[in-house]
């Protein structure tokens, strides 16, 4: 066995892998997860009306025929393939044989995770034993086993993403990177792989639009180091950026059609407006939080009513976006208390980063999985899944679990962060810094930063499943190489 992992793995463990992925997905699937509409998430009637509206025939619209801007298509027209046509009642519990169809088929699609965890891996470390690990934790990862099985977006887009990730990986190669043999590519190869990566964050964006800000990140990490000249690294950068445009534009286009306004999705409109701004107003005004956010309510109502009146009496030829009108009332409320605004996204931000995703767990043990609550905080979330909460004592010991492997993965992280880059900033020991591990640090925690960054508005653990094996990864690189240089100490 230890032999085995000296080498990388070949196609026949990665499909051992994939079936054992699916068996464990499709167990807990069937014999828990599909009974009680438990897989029905807190936005998964969105998905679910977007879906049957396509099926209908009426495009993404809501159920009064008004043109929805918050949701993306992509997934909704996933699922409208599976739809009965002739079922005219949207009501969730009438579709559950399609829900579960659908079901099936993404599990599979999930379960061949390993192989694009096994891919990114070997990009950039090039480490047998860290690509073994990395696809089977894959495999057992509750997140990644939750995910496939919920009717939401987050298992198959987290796929598209890490898929992104590889192809980007391949051509961007930092001063000092280890050169993988198996993805050095020629100048042609590289446009292609930069294709194959615009299409997959496209893609990824067409399901998340949180896509579009990863892209700006990926075009200057491209900048610096996609070519060995700045006229070659300014083309590559550019051929990316230029294709991830004009594939996610039609829908820029059609927003801009219905409501003369230029947006992809009214993203944070809505987030500000019912997360950020009623936690402080409930600080300045000194009123309880509920009473806060139905005041945010009522007041983005009052606006998008005197709205759609004037549109009325003006016999405008659009409709209104009434996300981006939230933007104006939530910002009426945040402009005067930015550091409020600051601290309650860090929070989120810092939830959705060391939340364990064994709290949605607890969630379906305690009957409460399709709805949120206006606020949640990070130690009882925690204690919750350790100890609080009753749920069974499976799910505890996953819980357990969880915990404990996460103690040693963001002690690796941190761990790596200040051998590679700290101390030797601290000690003027530049040379470190740039590195293989030091730039190893740089990209992948740009990635990590810039995903779980855009989650302050409410932080889940969910929200950081597509950049989950870059965590890994990193941590399974600073233990590898913290044991070897204790052998070497030990040896001398």
């Amino acid at each position: 066995m230890h032999a085995l992992f000296k080498h990388q793995p070949c196609w026949y463990h990665y499909v051992v892998l994939c079936v054992l992925a699916l068996v464990i997905r499709g167990m807990f699937f069937g014999f828990y997860v599909q009974h009680e509409e438990r897989y029905r998430q807190p936005d998964t009637m969105d998905y679910h009306l977007s879906a049957w509206s396509l099926k209908q025939g009426l495009g993404l619209r809501y159920l009064d025929r008004r043109p929805i801007f918050w949701r993306t298509p992509a997934y909704p027209l996933f699922l409208s393939y599976f739809f009965n046509a002739a079922q005219r009642n949207p009501h969730f519990s009438l579709h559950t044989v399609t829900h579960k169809k659908i079901l099936w088929v993404q599990i599979a699609l999930c379960s061949c995770l390993p192989v694009l965890a096994g891919l990114l891996a070997n990009v950039l470390t090039g480490s047998p034993p860290i690509v073994w690990a990395t696809a089977i934790f894959s495999v057992f990862h509750t997140g990644y086993v939750l995910s496939s099985m919920y009717l939401l977006t987050d298992g198959i887009a987290a796929l598209l993403l890490i898929l992104f990730l590889i192809c980007l990986f391949c051509v961007v190669q930092f001063p000092g990177d280890i050169k993988i043999a198996a993805f050095e590519c020629t100048n042609k190869q590289q446009y292609l792989v930069l294709l194959v990566a615009a299409l997959a964050l496209s893609a990824y964006t067409w399901m998340r639009p949180m896509g579009q800000f990863v892209s700006l990140l990926a075009f200057f990490i491209l900048l610096i180091g996609a070519g060995k000249t700045w006229r070659a690294s300014c083309a590559r950068a550019s051929f990316f950026l230029f294709i991830f445009i004009i594939t996610i534009m039609p829908w820029f286009v059609r927003n801009y059609r219905w409501t003369g306004q230029v947006f992809f999705c009214p993203l944070f409109g809505l987030y500000l407006n019912v997360f950020n701004a009623p936690k402080i107003l409930a600080r300045t005004a000194n009123i309880p939080l509920e009473k806060a956010h139905a005041h945010m309510v009522s007041l983005a109502n009052k606006v998008v009513n005197d709205e759609h009146r004037r549109y009325l009496c003006e016999r405008l030829p659009i409709v209104i976006c009434t996300e981006n009108l939230c933007f104006g009332t939530a910002w009426s409320v945040i402009k005067g208390n930015l550091g409020y605004f600051a601290y309650d996204w860090t929070v989120e931000v810092l939830k959705t980063t060391f939340d364990l995703y064994a709290s949605q767990l607890v969630a379906l043990a305690n009957n409460c999985f399709s709805w949120d609550p206006l606020v949640e905080y990070l130690p009882e979330k925690l204690y919750d899944c350790v100890y609080g909460k009753p749920m069974p004592l499976l799910f505890r010991l996953l819980a357990w679990l969880e915990a404990l492997l996460y103690v040693v993965l963001w002690a690796g992280i941190f761990g790596g962060m200040w051998c590679f880059l700290v101390r030797p900033l601290f000690y003027g020991n530049m040379q470190e810094i740039f590195s293989v591990y030091g730039y190893l640090w740089i990209k992948c925690g740009l990635f990590i930063g810039m995903v779980v960054g855009q989650s302050g508005g409410f932080g889940y653990a969910r929200l950081r499943l597509p950049i989950e094996l870059l965590i890994f990864i990193l941590a399974a690189v600073f233990w590898k190489w913290y044991f070897e240089s204790r052998q070497q100490v030990l040896a001398r």
